[in-house]
């Protein structure tokens, strides 16, 4: 549950009037759990995977997603963090040019 209170007006009598909604956020919860849950397994599954790969968004050209295997294969672990923090997009990779993409 969810509580919410605001006071509506401001009163000189000393009691003021205010609202409160109540709501029901358990199914928010279960599936903000059931995402973390997902995002964790997902996260594990790439760690120890010996495939390099990453994601592009073809329209925008960033990178939604990568791997470390990724970074380690082609030599770009010190563009990690800006890969993670989307300040760098795929046309700022200079891959070889047999790369599959």
């Amino acid at each position: 549950m969810s509580a919410t209170i605001s006071v509506i007006a401001a009163s000189s009598s000393g009691r003021s009037p205010f609202a409160h909604i109540v709501e029901d956020i358990s199914d928010r919860q279960q599936a903000e759990t059931q995402l973390r849950r997902k995002e964790t397994l997902l996260h594990s599954m790439n760690s120890v995977s010996p495939q390099a790969f990453y994601v592009v968004d073809k329209y925008t050209d960033n990178i939604l997603y990568f791997n470390d295997r990724f970074c380690e294969i082609w030599g770009i672990v010190h563009l990690k963090e800006l890969m993670e923090y989307q300040q760098l997009f795929h046309q700022d990779i200079q891959l070889p040019n047999n790369s599959c993409e």
